[in-house]
């Protein structure tokens, strides 16, 4: 595995997950890249590499768990042919996993 992520021109960087990847990034305000961390991430490295011609893309899609990025990687992720490639998912499988429960097999929690 690669330790250092190595910039060069013309490289696309795609971003794919959830939620929190995608952070209302289809709303006209937050176009292409959302209000989160991609923005941040997508600002730094086109003012610090404005030569570089980076293609950044933001493919997440809110509410999405692995099944769904699954289904979509083809048309969302290897269509892309990214040459750096950040994926963040997994927030709603852990939380699908307790409330797509009956209450008497959830796990109990402490209120206190």
């Amino acid at each position: 595995m690669q330790n250092k992520i190595e910039l060069k021109p013309d490289q696309t960087i795609l971003f794919i997950g959830d939620s929190i990847t995608d952070a209302d990034r289809s709303r006209q305000c937050y176009k292409p890249f959302g209000f989160g961390y991609v923005h941040f991430i997508a600002k730094f490295l086109l003012a610090g590499y404005p030569t570089y011609n980076l293609n950044i893309v933001n493919r997440s899609i809110s509410g999405n768990n692995t099944s769904d990025l699954k289904k979509r990687l083809s048309r969302d992720c290897l269509n892309h042919k990214a040459d750096i490639l950040s994926v963040l998912i997994g927030v709603n499988d852990v939380w699908r996993q307790f409330f797509d429960r009956p209450k008497n097999l959830r796990p109990h929690t402490d209120s206190s």
